[in-house]
């Protein structure tokens, strides 16, 4: 009624009480398909052998309990990089989030 282009009431008005939805399922996809690459490269059904994958790693060390320093680091380095993305997604959500106030 006021006259806004659709463009404006996009950018104005939708886009910044959609952003924070688009972050967390992004950071939700980001970290499904770092977990999905690792686990296809487990079972052997992802990357070749050559190519370094966490799930490589994670398969050609089996021996859980005869060597548990080659299976520890890469299951570790994985833990730690889906907990950041998480957490980073999480900050840029807090940040983006038009509905907290300070």
């Amino acid at each position: 009624m006021v006259g806004a282009s659709n463009w404006r009431i996009l950018a104005v008005h939708i886009l910044p009480n959609v952003v924070s939805l688009i972050l967390v399922a992004a950071g939700f996809d980001v970290v499904g398909a770092m977990l999905t690459e690792a686990g296809l490269s487990f079972l052997n059904f992802g990357l070749s052998i050559p190519i370094p994958s966490w799930g490589n790693l994670l398969s050609t060390s089996t021996g859980l309990f005869d060597t548990p320093w080659l299976v520890y680091p890469p299951a570790l380095a994985l833990l730690v990089t889906l907990l950041s993305v998480n957490w980073v997604v999480n900050g840029l959500r807090d940040a983006f989030d038009v509905r907290v106030t300070n």
